[in-house]
């Protein structure tokens, strides 16, 4: 005599159902998440940048030779668009804000997406320290913002005639970064 065990699976409905209900929670999960991602990628690019200009410094004082940081095209030039090219420190003893050799290259920071990098003033392409780790002549600003998000996500970076590079804070504790004028932390399209 044979005993048959009783084999029962997921009838095509209640599988369909299954997956609706996976994919609705998964939808809502991932929008959910989509500020925090942003929010992560701005302030990585801000941690990382404020590294950048840190080492910098540092290497123009233990060195004793310039440093040049700037977005640096193919050519080895260094070039205004802050968001096209990657971001290069390297030594630039004739000031002349060009990597010749790549031995003379310290460090380069890709492009990261969805994150736009103003720069202010806007008519400097780079900025430098000298041998005493002060700014040379380039003091400004660097604003990070994502492109896909609020204002919240924005951050900006201040260099200091004394070459000292700090970030903005949220002086009115409404969420989003200040400059040092009060006004919130934007970048231009």
């Amino acid at each position: 005599m044979r005993y048959f065990i009783s084999m029962r699976g997921f009838s095509l409905l209640e599988l369909l159902i299954v997956l609706s209900i996976f994919s609705i929670l998964t939808t809502i999960a991932f929008a959910n998440l989509t500020p925090s991602i942003a929010e992560h990628q701005t302030e990585r690019k801000t941690r990382d940048l404020l590294k950048l200009f840190n080492l910098a410094k540092t290497t123009a004082i233990s060195d004793s030779i310039l440093t040049t940081i700037c977005p640096i095209d193919d050519g080895g030039q260094c070039s205004k668009n802050w968001n096209l090219y990657p971001i290069a420190l390297f030594l630039d003893p004739n000031n002349d804000r060009e990597l010749k050799n790549t031995g003379a290259l310290i460090q380069i920071l890709p492009q990261t997406p969805n994150v736009r990098l103003d720069v202010a003033p806007n008519w400097k392409s780079y900025f430098q320290y000298d041998r005493l780790g002060t700014s040379h002549g380039s003091m400004g600003n660097v604003s990070i913002c994502n492109t896909g998000s609020t204002l919240y996500s924005s951050r900006q970076l201040v260099i200091s005639l004394s070459g000292r590079a700090r970030l903005s804070v949220d002086r009115n504790y409404d969420g989003i970064a200040e400059r040092s004028d009060g006004t919130t932390v934007q970048c231009s399209d």
